[in-house]
């Protein structure tokens, strides 16, 4: 049986090195991807570096918000690459305005952000009322 440990493995760098990739990506910054996961920027950095382990309630959370498969983060750590499903590709590549929108909000000022949050929100409710 595995022991537990609190140091960090192999796989934990691996999974580290898919988050930065994944971030990369999508062209977030730190700061961008640390605020979606709700992590500070130094807890982002030591887990993308492999120099934090990565609790698997942790990784569902990195998954769920991040919209990808548990996969995605054990892509070619046997020696296989990870292959997007046709479906969920397609659906990534029509959503850009999204992408768009989350690195333009990014550059706002604090306060504009909330006012922006509380518009979506607003709109949001709206919208869903409608159908």
């Amino acid at each position: 049986m595995a022991q537990k440990s609190d140091v960090p493995s192999a796989i934990d760098a691996h999974l580290g090195g898919r988050l930065r990739v994944l971030r990369q990506e999508r062209g977030w910054s730190k700061a961008t991807l640390a605020g979606v996961l709700e992590l500070s920027i130094a807890e982002l950095s030591a887990l993308e570096n492999g120099k934090r382990r990565i609790s698997a309630p942790l990784l569902m959370e990195f998954c769920g918000r991040l919209e990808v498969s548990l996969g995605h983060f054990f892509a070619a750590l046997d020696g296989r690459p990870y292959v997007r499903s046709p479906r969920k590709a397609d659906a990534l590549d029509e959503d850009h305005m999204t992408l768009e929108l989350i690195r333009a909000y990014a550059g706002i000022a604090s306060q504009q952000r909330r006012e922006l949050l509380l518009l979506f929100k607003s709109a949001a409710q709206s919208g869903s009322s409608e159908t």
